[in-house]
């Protein structure tokens, strides 16, 4: 029993760090957008939208429209207006759809917001 043990520890040595870490995290077949700090074009074509990290200044709350679009006209959103509040505390909040959404036109995000703000979109282009 002792020796089972033991190479079982062993084994356990081998297999590699990023294998365990990885583990417990739900992983997407896609890509985030470069880190963006005001309205932007993230996309033209199709493909998959996955979801949205977006990170406030802890003082202003921020308000995310995400259009199916390569502009802010029309009326095709991935999500509805969505207002991310925030604190000093908890100052990123994060909306996914899961399995994701179909992009037919594009990615556009409209941000308003008083203060700073970033955020990454998280999609696969085709």
């Amino acid at each position: 029993m002792k020796k089972a043990i033991l190479i079982f520890c062993l084994l356990a040595l081998l297999v590699p760090a990023n294998v365990l870490a990885r583990s417990n995290i739900m992983e997407f077949p896609c890509t985030s957008s470069t880190e963006q700090t005001g309205s932007a074009l993230l996309l033209t074509g199709t493909g998959v939208f996955y979801g949205i990290l977006v990170m406030t200044d802890g003082t202003n709350a921020v308000t995310v429209d995400i259009y199916d679009n390569t502009s802010a006209a029309g009326t095709a959103k991935f999500i509805p207006t969505w207002v991310v509040p925030t604190s000093a505390t908890d100052r990123a909040k994060s909306a996914w759809i899961a399995p994701g959404h179909s992009i037919t036109t594009g990615i556009y995000v409209n941000i308003t917001c008083s203060g700073t703000v970033k955020y990454k979109v998280y999609y696969e282009a085709y």
